[in-house]
């Protein structure tokens, strides 16, 4: 049964990633299935991923802001469980980046011109550091490593943090990040997902 099962799935699959109507070349968009065994026969729902981000999107705006930082970031953390990435952005536009596709957390923090980050980097490195982060440098580079490293080009500086699958140090860090260095109240904060 099990079997027959999985290769429904995969047919199904190839068929919606390969029978796209279209002139042009598709990449294999990503499908999410969800199968519900609770009655019989099972249920199994098919959804694109600009459906399951709008889904994410409203489960998201439902949260209430009435709750810790803590227990605020834990649950969106939950939500988006499936998810690529995540971004905290407050009103003045300072905002971080978590790319979290294969269970590994990393943490973007672009710096540039139409963004507000670019005042806190002192701020984020310290606090990073204060969290235990190791100094790392590289030979015949102008990186800055501790366990994160600091890119600089005429553009922008570009901050990355590698939090590997240690969940509760990235909702401490973000806490930290959206309370004292952002000053953002959770009311305030929003929230993307892809």
């Amino acid at each position: 049964m099990k079997r027959k099962l999985i290769s429904l799935l995969f047919k199904i699959y190839t068929k919606l990633a390969d029978g796209q109507e279209s002139d042009k070349p598709t990449l294999h968009p990503r499908f999410y299935f969800k199968i519900d065994f609770s009655s019989f026969p099972p249920s199994i729902k098919i959804q694109n991923h600009e459906g399951f981000v709008e889904e994410k999107t409203k489960v998201l705006n439902e949260l209430s802001g009435e709750r810790s930082y803590k227990s605020y970031i834990e649950e969106v953390f939950q939500v988006i469980k499936d998810c690529d990435f995540v971004i905290f952005q407050s009103p003045k536009l300072e905002f971080i980046q978590y790319w979290i596709g294969n269970g590994v957390y990393w943490l973007d923090f672009p710096m540039v011109e139409y963004n507000g980050n670019k005042s806190n980097l002192t701020k984020l490195t310290s606090l990073l550091k204060k969290l235990e982060f190791k100094e790392w440098k590289k030979e015949g580079t102008k990186l800055k490593c501790y366990n994160y490293c600091l890119s600089k080009t005429p553009e922008y500086f570009l901050l990355n943090a590698n939090l590997g699958k240690d969940k509760d140090l990235v909702i401490n860090f973000t806490s930290e990040v959206l309370k004292k260095i952002f000053n953002v109240s959770l009311e305030k904060l929003e929230i993307t997902v892809g």
